[in-house]
């Protein structure tokens, strides 16, 4: 009985912060606490930082813009055009810069970045620890954690605070009748040949369905993509999330008649016929018609070869299912207030994407290095009794006048989180 409890259990582990998720996120707010020498511990399910770039995107090319030459008149104006790279603060930052010379990176390129970062600032982080679920402490104060490592050990963790900084690991799953037909974006083949001479049909108009029509469509018979509403494109609504230019090829095909195409469809619903095709059932023959489609006229169906669901990925709710946490936007994320913390569950808070929905960059690298940021500042504000860091203008007029020219020339975070993050200027 002794063994068995040294092999399944170790003793507790005390932390103030507990931060679940090794991604960037994670990693960003691990590096701002420990430069302010606080209490934290990291919990990563997987043996590297980043995992998630190890699979996504499945086609290898990410689309966050690595721009390595700036007019750089100082650190602070470049990292405004520096989408990848996380913030330093108490050593050298270390820039992606010098992983890729690609304008669009592979996603290697950010695995090996976020290891090196990690290494580089020899930060606290748990690999092969997943965490099960987190619990309030019976005694009201904090919170317990319970974990198990890869070898099969388990750990509790006491934590006074958490912060899930799990981003938006799992796909959406499939809500629609007929799903069970489909492949999901994470298992798609990635081997071109598989799709000649094929109908296909993707379920998704983001980045993620035009990235995977992109990569076969010249293999294919035709291609089409479903979705719900219009696609939203980058350059329009100025969101960096909506579709993007370099994952946008099919346009082409789609407008020069060349049998791919593109239509709304409020509620997919797909059958197998007895010729083994997958077919999407039309409950609206006017929205649903179109010149390049293959129809079936008797059945009122389109027919494919396959069906690819790119629906996007939604937060992982099951750490915190006991503590009762809610999600908003049909469970995409979690609900959160203006703080970063749960609304549900005081004490929660929440690092990464999701936070700011299609209002700035707080989806990407380049926007939530500066929300990690903001929580870390607004944690040692609550909990370690700090005041918000500020700087003392000496000359009233002059130089206040100065302080905000340069933050309008050269400011990032404001920049990059344009209605979220703003400077404030208190009048003694």
């Amino acid at each position: 009985f002794l063994v068995c409890l040294l092999t399944t259990g170790t003793a507790d582990a005390g932390y103030q912060y507990c931060i679940v998720g090794a991604g960037p996120a994670g990693l960003q707010l691990a590096q701002l606490m420990k430069a302010a020498s606080s209490s934290y511990a990291v919990l990563e399910r997987s043996p590297i930082a980043g995992s998630f770039f190890q699979s996504y995107p499945r086609h290898g090319k990410l689309i966050s813009i690595n721009k390595r030459w700036v007019d750089s008149r100082n650190t602070e104006y470049a990292m405004r055009h520096d989408w990848n790279s996380l913030l330093t603060e108490g050593s050298e930052p270390l820039l992606f810069r010098s992983y890729s010379q690609e304008l669009f990176p592979p996603k290697e390129a950010m695995v090996a970045y976020l290891n090196d970062y990690w290494r580089v600032n020899n930060l606290n982080v748990h690999f092969n620890t997943t965490v099960i679920d987190v619990t309030r402490s019976t005694d009201g104060n904090g919170f317990r954690v319970s974990t198990r490592h890869a070898s099969g050990s388990k750990k509790i963790y006491k934590c006074e605070v958490i912060v899930m900084a799990t981003g938006l690991p799992n796909l959406r799953p499939g809500e629609f009748p007929g799903h069970e037909y489909t492949v999901g974006y994470d298992s798609v083949s990635l081997n071109r040949s598989d799709f000649d001479g094929k109908r296909l049909l993707i379920i998704g108009k983001g980045n993620s369905g035009f990235e995977t029509a992109q990569h076969v469509y010249g293999q294919t018979r035709l291609t089409h993509l479903v979705g719900r509403q219009p696609v939203r494109f980058a350059w329009s609504t100025h969101y960096v999330g909506d579709l993007r230019a370099v994952n946008n090829e099919l346009l082409d095909t789609y407008q020069l008649k060349s049998l791919d195409g593109l239509f709304e469809f409020d509620s997919v619903n797909i059958i197998k016929n007895a010729r083994g095709e997958l077919c999407l059932v039309n409950d609206d023959e006017e929205k649903l018609k179109s010149p390049d489609s293959t129809w079936d006229t008797d059945s009122r169906q389109y027919c494919y070869d396959l069906a690819v669901r790119a629906t996007g990925f939604v937060w992982d709710s099951r750490p915190t299912a006991k503590l009762n946490v809610t999600s908003v936007f049909r469970g995409k994320y979690p609900r959160v207030g203006n703080n970063f913390e749960s609304v549900d569950a005081p004490g929660i808070y929440f690092a990464g994407p999701g936070l700011d929905f299609r209002q700035s960059a707080g989806g990407f690298v380049h926007g939530f290095r500066y929300t990690a940021r903001a929580l870390q500042r607004l944690l040692r504000v609550k909990h370690q009794g700090e005041r918000w860091p500020a700087a003392l203008v000496d000359r009233p007029l002059v130089g206040l006048l100065d302080a905000l020219v340069r933050r309008i020339n050269e400011g990032s975070g404001t920049y990059q989180m344009l209605s979220f993050l703003g400077d404030i200027v208190l009048l003694n």
